[in-house]
This record gives structure tokens, C-alpha cells and sequence, in this order.
């Protein structure tokens, strides 16, 4: 930052999020997690640091005995902090105060003419601790940092790194911390004066290796190094041509395969930036790269890995004239109860409704169901083609008994369809009284294949009493259930405006419906009090997360605000979970007047 205290980033590569970490010796760390796609992380951000909590302190000895004026060096790896030993008063003593935490520090201490010591120190919050170490004399001290560059192409401290010195009669080995902050930092200590051949290695570079001398009456000496990747990256965009050479632009999920002598590579084509790619960790040599594409003529190329390098290889894909490959693959699959690991039965408190059956269309729109079943359902995104360049989604649907397996898509709901497009699908599995549960499956060109087995939680519940202070409630009460804040959607105030409701049928006395014209949030949930005096109740909700309940009542007994007989709560409900939660209504009191 500026001696003002602003600071600016400037234009970063990608879109996402970005980890701001603010850091300045004697106060405490500061991080923020923005996102950087976001038009709000162009505004100011104001940030207020405090002094740190955590503190070291320690003595420093030699030989003789304790040794002033030793310097003493303290890094977490973004903050150095730097002191001397006493030479008066309690000598060899030292201390530090303001040091940031939860943090791991790195303590050195080194004297002219004698030998470099270190420690790790691992501080809790407003934590201190004590550090004594002893100076040898007549040795020296190896020191330094080891760094790579990692699979997104920044260099960073490589933990674990292997340092092995070879010379004056000995060999010794250490190996770089690990910890945040200071990874890739190393002392080997002790080291008589004397030629040494140092050896560098960590797992997936290559190994380095190099002479020096270590001189006597020198306290320490650097050796840092940056290794080079063992492997190598393959890189590039792949996009399209239409067949009247009309520029597609990226592809975005384009399968690629790199094919070696030894090795197998597999990925795929990314949407930001649209139809790149990367090969991280190839082992050097010659591969065959094959790009696939549907609706598009297969690529193979040519390719050479060197070590530490990065190979860019953009690949061109023509379309097929007449449109993509066929729909002819199946998918079988199966559910169970997530907590059991059983088959998925009826919940024990039942449900308003079986459901209905399913349709052509591939949704649950046919004629009702008599008895318990699921219902898995896949939506199918046709490829574009030059004669459908706007597909609209494909749904198909089945319903399958406990016990049984699905098969999508279903012959006796849709006998004409000869099967699904291949790719990556979701198929969701639902039944009454669950919560629907989704799982992906990679589709081949022709063929069945088997999805993962479905899990069903049984769908949350808000169980409890409707309590009156004088009496219980008369018919005509209803209990709310609307979607809260969820990781989508964080700003879901509480609802201002009640929705009333009315009895849905006879036969289901308990169902409930909003007014005519009344619009709610996907995932609402209500149950309606038909039988006076019966107020215990059960509202079975669509999925776990946060909701906002309330009550209403169209008896003009009972006290209402703002419409709401009793005002909306926000409350949580985990997968399963059954929550109790009671109504108080206020009945007006009734004069009763003899003529």
C-alpha cells in the first residue's frame, strides 16, 4: 500500500474468486475472499488492521555462554520482523510482541563466527511461546528457499523439497518446511567448513545440483534454487467451423485425449475462456492428441512434451454436414434410502398425495398413482445443428417401484424414441415424501450404461401444535413454509405479505392452495387445519436449507398483523431432519350479551 494507506490491484488474468490478504509486521492479518466477476469488487474496500495478539520471546546461547547482539529473524512468510539479542541486563534474552495470529513463524538467529540456528513455531490465537537455541561454533549454516512453479503456472515454495549436502567427510539431508507462508524455506545447521556438492530434489521436477564452499568464522550460507517441472503442459482452443465456413467461435466441452507410449491423458474443453484447455503434468516425450466434438469430424495431431516446457496446440473442428450423432444410448439406474442404505419406502407420516404418473413429455402430468413409486427423470440438451441451431431441452421420465431399476428412456411411455444423445446427463430421482436427489452419468454413443445409485433423504418436516390462548383454532388455518437465504440467493428478506389459502379438495383435507392469482417462490409448502379444534400439524417441505414459516387464518376470531396470525420465523432444516415448532394464535375475546 501507500504511505496513505490506498492500494489498487491491477487487471487480473481471469474471472473468479481472489484470496486479499493484507499484511504488515505488529498487526494482525487481514483476509477478504472476492469474486472477482462481480461489479461490486470494482468499489473501494475499506480495511482496518489492528495490532496482533501474539508474541515470541527466548535466549540465544554459544559456547561461552549466552550471546548479545545476535540478530534474531522472525517470518511467517509475508512479514519479517528483525531484533537483536541483550547485551546488558539479561543477555542473550530477546522478544517480540504484535505478531499476527493463528500463525506458524519461522525463528533464526545467527551470530558473526558462529553457527545459524532455526525453529518452527506454531502460535494459536493470541498465542506466545518460548524459543531457545544454541549457537555452535567452527560450523556453518546452509539456508536458503526452494521454489517451482505449480500446475496454474505461478512460483510458490516448494514443501517437502530435499536438500542433501555431500562433503569434509559427511553427508546430511533435510527437507523444506511445509507450513503456509514459509513452505520452501530450509536450514541445515552444523555444517563443518569445507567443498560441498549440494543436491536439490522434490517429487515432479528435476533435480538440481551444485558446488560450494562453506567457509569457517562464516556464520551461514544461502543456497536458494527454483527447480523445473519433470513434466511438461499441453495447452491451446479448440473451436468450429460451421460446414459454410462460418466461424463458431470455442467449443465448450470438446473431449480431448492425449495418447503416449506409457501414459494417457483426458479433458476437456473449459466455457471461460470458451473451448480452452490444459494438459498439466506430462511426462515428456511424442503423443497423439485426439479432439472430439459432437456434431463435428474427429481431430488427431501430433504432439511433442519437453520437461518444464509448455506445448500451445489450437485445434480447428468441422462440422458434419447433417447435424450431430444419434440419440442411442440408454441409462439404468437405481435408488435407495440415504439412511438405511435400503430400499426407499413410504415415510411413516405419509403424504397428501401418490403423485402422478409419468407422461410423453417426460413430466409427472399423467394420470394419478395408486401406490408408492419414484420417478427418475433426465432433460436432454439436443446438440446445435445447422438445421436445429436453437434445440430446445428433451425430458423423459419413469416410474419405478422401490425395488425395481429405471430405464430411461422408457419404451412404454415414449415407444418412438430410440434413446438419449450421448454426453454428460443428470438424471433426478424423486418420491413422494423425499427429497429428489440428482446424479451425473457419462452417456456413451450407443449402448446402456449405469448410473451411480440414487440417495433419498426423507424430505424435512415442521411438525407441531396450532395453540390458541383460549381454545384451539376453528378450521380455515394454514401453515407456511417459504425458501429462505441459500448459497444462490443470500438476500431473502422476511416475506411482508401473507398468502392466504383455502381447502384444495375434500379428499385431501389437509392439501392447500394460494388464491387465485397469487404467484409463490419455487419450493413453497403449506398444509391447511380443515377440522376445527384439531390443531396438531405436519408441513412437509421440498428440500433441506433455510425457510421462513408463518400462519395465517381466515377466522376473524383470532388476532392478525399485517395479515400474519403469527409473524414469519427464519429456520434451518438439514437432510431429514423433523423439526418441531408450535403456533400461538390470540383469540379476541367474546362478549356475550342476554337480551
Amino acid at each position: 500500500s501507500n504511505s496513505d494507506g490506498t492500494w489498487a490491484v491491477p487487471p487480473l488474468p481471469k474471472r473468479g474468486y481472489y484470496l486479499l490478504t493484507f499484511a504488515k509486521a505488529g498487526f494482525q492479518t487481514v483476509r477478504y475472499v472476492v469474486d472477482a466477476s462481480s461489479p461490486a469488487s470494482a468499489k473501494p474496500l475499506a480495511v482496518t488492521m489492528v495490532p496482533g495478539q501474539g508474541s515470541l520471546a527466548g535466549t540465544v546461547a554459544g559456547p561461552g555462554g549466552p550471546v548479545g547482539a545476535a540478530t534474531v529473524t522472525i517470518t511467517d512468510g509475508r512479514t519479517t520482523t528483525t531484533t537483536t539479542t541483550n547485551s546488558s541486563g539479561t543477555i542473550g534474552a530477546w522478544s517480540v510482541q504484535g505478531l499476527s495470529t493463528p500463525a506458524s513463524y519461522l525463528v533464526t538467529v545467527s551470530f558473526d563466527g558462529l553457527s545459524t540456528e532455526s525453529q518452527l513455531v506454531t502460535l494459536g490465537p493470541a498465542g506466545n511461546a518460548t524459543v531457545n537455541l544454541t549457537l555452535q561454533t567452527g560450523v556453518v549454516s546452509l539456508t536458503g528457499t526452494i521454489t517451482g512453479t505449480n500446475d496454474s503456472g505461478q512460483i510458490v515454495g516448494l514443501g517437502g523439497a530435499t536438500i542433501t549436502a555431500a562433503g569434509a567427510g559427511i553427508t546430511r539431508t533435510v527437507s523444506t518446511l511445509t507450513a503456509t507462508g514459509v513452505a520452501g524455506s530450509y536450514i541445515l545447521p552444523d555444517l563443518p567448513a569445507g567443498a560441498y556438492t549440494v543436491t536439490i530434489s522434490a517429487p515432479g521436477y528435476t533435480s538440481q545440483t551444485s558446488g560450494l564452499t562453506l567457509v569457517q568464522g562464516t556464520s551461514a550460507r544461502t543456497l536458494s534454487a527454483q527447480l523445473t517441472p519433470a513434466t511438461g503442459v499441453v495447452a491451446g482452443v479448440v473451436t468450429g467451423t460451421a460446414v459454410n465456413g462460418q466461424d463458431l467461435g470455442g467449443q465448450v466441452g470438446a473431449g480431448l485425449v492425449l495418447t503416449g507410449p506409457a501414459n494417457t491423458y483426458k479433458t476437456t474443453t473449459t466455457s471461460d475462456p470458451a473451448g480452452g484447455y490444459t494438459f498439466d503434468g506430462v511426462t515428456p516425450g511424442t503423443y497423439t492428441l485426439t479432439t472430439s466434438m459432437f456434431g463435428f469430424a474427429p481431430d488427431t495431431v501430433t504432439v511433442t512434451v519437453t520437461a518444464g516446457g509448455t506445448t500451445t496446440i489450437n485445434r480447428d473442428l468441422t462440422s458434419l454436414i447433417g447435424g450431430a450423432l444419434p440419440a442411442t444410448a440408454t441409462i439404468k439406474g437405481s435408488a435407495q434410502d440415504a439412511r438405511t442404505l435400503g430400499p426407499v419406502n413410504p415415510p411413516a407420516t405419509g403424504t397428501a398425495s401418490l403423485g402422478n404418473a409419468c407422461s410423453s413429455d417426460g413430466k409427472a402430468d399423467g394420470a394419478a398413482l395408486t401406490q408408492f413409486m419414484l420417478m427418475a427423470q433426465v432433460m436432454v440438451m439436443p446438440p446445435t445443428t445447422k438445421s436445429n441451431p436453437n434445440p430446445t431441452p428433451i425430458y423423459y421420465c419413469t416410474n419405478f417401484a422401490p425395488t425395481d431399476t429405471y430405464t430411461l428412456p422408457d419404451k412404454t411411455v415414449n415407444p418412438d424414441v430410440q434413446g438419449i444423445y450421448p454426453g454428460l446427463q443428470t438424471v433426478t430421482v424423486s418420491a413422494p415424501g423425499y427429497e429428489a436427489a440428482q446424479v451425473k452419468v457419462t452417456v456413451p454413443l450407443a449402448g446402456s450404461v449405469t448410473a451411480p445409485i440414487a440417495s433419498l433423504y426423507p424430505a424435512p418436516q415442521l411438525v407441531g401444535q396450532v395453540i390458541s390462548n383460549k381454545d384451539l383454532p376453528a378450521a380455515a388455518t394454514c401453515i407456511w413454509a417459504v425458501p429462505g437465504p441459500s448459497a444462490a440467493n443470500q438476500s431473502v428478506p422476511s416475506p411482508t405479505t401473507p398468502y392466504g389459502c383455502t381447502q384444495l379438495s375434500a379428499t385431501a383435507p389437509t392439501s392447500c392452495e394460494p388464491p387465485t392469482g397469487a404467484t409463490m417462490p419455487d419450493g413453497t409448502a403449506c398444509t391447511y387445519l380443515a377440522t376445527p379444534g384439531a390443531g396438531a400439524y405436519t408441513l412437509i417441505l421440498p428440500a433441506h436449507g433455510a425457510y421462513w414459516v408463518y400462519a395465517t387464518s381466515a377466522n376473524p376470531d383470532y388476532e392478525t398483523a399485517g395479515g400474519f396470525a403469527v409473524a414469519p420465523r427464519l429456520l434451518g432444516f438439514g437432510l431429514g431432519q423433523v423439526l418441531p415448532y408450535n403456533f400461538f394464535l390470540n383469540r379476541f375475546g367474546h362478549l356475550t350479551v342476554l337480551l
